[in-house]
């Protein structure tokens, strides 16, 4: 039942456009994460199942018949809850990357506007201003250090005493 409802849901949620990421596709990747869960589950349960059969057959004569049955039984469940996996899958890596595509064109549009634009400008043009200071004021600094003996002794000479 869960097999026919998730193949439905899928095929049906393919035919979503992703023109714009909305509220929608998070609640669809939550419900995703949410059948991922109930997935997991069920795989726990078969493994329980196998494990179950498993050791009912060490009661029986032939016990390699018995595990060997089990042992298909467990596959061809698997196999049905990979198949919804795949599909599950699917469907969760299109959503996702129609969210980063939103998000990138979001980032797009925030590095177009004029406003954003003019503020980084500003900016730029505020470090280099700042930059271009911070050379002068080390020019300047330097320039001292080699006058300093000098100085020094224009200062002794000068003394009064």
């Amino acid at each position: 039942m869960l097999k026919h409802w998730l193949v439905s849901f899928l095929i049906c949620c393919g035919f979503i456009t992703f023109a714009k990421a909305n509220p929608s596709l998070d609640n669809e990747l939550l419900n995703l994460d949410q059948i991922q869960d109930q997935l997991d589950l069920k795989r726990d349960w078969l493994k329980f199942r196998y494990d179950s059969d498993v050791q009912a057959c060490k009661d029986l004569f032939f016990t390699t018949r018995c595990t060997t049955k089990a042992k298909k039984q467990l596959q061809r469940e698997e196999k049905d809850l990979f198949e919804q996996e795949n599909l599950l899958h699917t469907r969760q890596r299109d959503i996702k990357k129609a969210l980063k595509d939103e998000e990138e064109q979001q980032r797009l549009a925030e590095r177009a506007d004029p406003k954003q634009v003019q503020i980084r400008a500003n900016n730029r043009a505020s470090f280099e201003e700042k930059q271009r200071e911070k050379a002068l004021r080390e020019a300047e600094v330097e320039e001292r250090r080699k006058d300093a003996a000098k100085r020094a002794q224009e200062n002794r000479n000068t003394s009064p005493f």
